[in-house]
């Protein structure tokens, strides 16, 4: 079986199993089967900051731009809870396409 990892602030602590993410106080737990599980992590890693961005008052600028990249980063998300690596693939390529065109700076452009 594929390990699970929980996502931290602090970074990744590898568990079994299943993929959990801590933040604030929320839990979101899902199982995490399948080979891209650390590229996964980063990409909710990704989804959470930009959330965190959409609840900050001071960027009423890029609100809109932050929507469009939390769908697109929400249907990645979607693809690895299904655990559908050809739709992670897919979206995976469609947000670095997205990326490039509005020149959204990410972390994950380390993968591209």
């Amino acid at each position: 079986m594929t390990p699970a990892a929980t996502l931290t602030k602090k970074g990744y602590d590898l568990g079994q199993h299943r993929l959990r993410i801590v933040h604030k106080k929320r839990e979101v737990e899902f199982l995490a089967k399948c080979t891209y599980y650390l590229e996964a992590l980063d990409i909710v890693r990704h989804l959470i900051e930009v959330n965190d961005l959409l609840m900050d008052e001071g960027i009423k600028q890029n609100e809109n731009k932050l929507k469009e990249e939390l769908t697109i980063l929400t249907k990645i998300g979607k693809a690895i809870k299904q655990e559908k690596p050809a739709d992670f693939e897919r979206l995976k390529k469609e947000y670095f396409e997205y990326l490039e065109k509005n020149g959204v700076f990410s972390e994950l452009n380390k993968y591209g």
